[in-house]
């Protein structure tokens, strides 16, 4: 079949780069612009933009899709993974067949735009793809296959994101495979819908005020999205790996602990692994040489901003 692919990130492109060893045609690719990243600000294109020019496969980056159906003409199918922009319907329904998503959550569980995220800072035991046909409403469209994935409790967003990619790609070849041959789409249970809202910068504010459980959540979470940080005046601690212990001390309040340096929550203590200060180059160390090199940071009973 001829194929459309659209999508943005690391999670897309292991997708892109699985469809482009089967016997399908894959035409034609949308991204996302390319957009300044990193301290320094450079300009920088898409993960997936990155893999089609590899693979020298033609892909477009329009900010607006409105009257865009030149995009998608000729299509037999449209895949949609991660892409980050909505479809208006002159687009998902301009393929001959359909517009298919592959979505990184077990639907109607966690529809929308950070499903990896949301399903790790909310202690999930599994997770999984979705293979799902677009349709007006946000990941709201029937069912043509799911793959399960079992979680262990340590995955980061990057580990996770980088597994359902793989078993994402699997699933979608085999409903690509049968196509001609698959049973109808399952219909969702809507009134088991829960949504996965986009990460906003609040999200990786640590509130110590929150379970030690709860925090480490969220730094294996965010590992690859603006991670979990806490402030001390104007400096800021990012976090990027940490354990939680038990243990008590004041919310934000810094510790010693027989494993090493660890801050107060609600309940239990973060032990902090590996940080990321916004001081010299930025680069990532364990928390014993940034206290070396930056001891008013790390000093034996200071607290670190408390937000709730």
């Amino acid at each position: 079949m001829r194929l459309g692919f659209a999508g943005t990130p690391d999670f897309a492109a292991i997708i892109l780069r699985e469809l482009t060893k089967t016997p399908h045609d894959v035409v034609r690719i949308l991204t996302q612009p390319a957009r300044p990243s990193g301290r320094g600000r450079k300009i920088i294109s898409s993960a997936v933009q990155q893999e089609a020019d590899r693979q020298g496969i033609p892909c477009a980056a329009p900010t607006n899709l409105k009257g865009r159906e030149d995009l998608v003409a000729g299509l037999d199918l449209l895949i949609v993974a991660a892409y980050g922009m909505i479809l208006p319907p002159e687009i998902f329904r301009a393929p001959q067949f359909a517009s298919l998503n592959v979505h990184a959550s077990l639907l109607p569980r966690w529809r929308g735009a950070a499903p990896i995220e949301r399903s790790i800072m909310a202690g999930d035991t599994e997770t999984g793809v979705s293979i799902m046909q677009i349709e007006e409403t946000l990941d709201t469209g029937p069912i043509f296959a799911f793959a399960r994935y079992q979680l262990a409790g340590d995955e980061t967003g990057a580990s996770l994101s980088t597994a359902l990619a793989k078993l994402g790609s699997a699933a979608l070849i085999d409903v690509l495979r049968d196509w001609r041959s698959l049973p109808p789409a399952l219909s969702q249970d809507h009134q088991r819908a829960t949504y996965a809202h986009k990460l906003k910068p609040a999200d990786s504010l640590i509130s110590w005020k929150t379970g030690a459980v709860e925090i480490e959540r969220v730094v294996r979470a965010l590992t690859n999205r603006g991670a979990a940080y806490t402030r001390l005046g104007s400096d800021r601690i990012r976090i990027l790996n940490a354990a939680a212990l038990e243990g008590s001390a004041n919310p934000g309040e810094l510790v010693k602990t027989s494993r090493g340096l660890a801050v107060g929550c609600r309940d239990g203590l973060l032990l902090l692994n590996t940080v990321q200060l916004n001081r010299g180059r930025g680069t990532p160390m364990s928390v014993d040489q940034a206290a070396n090199g930056h001891a008013d940071l790390f000093k034996i009973g200071i607290q670190y901003d408390v937000v709730e």
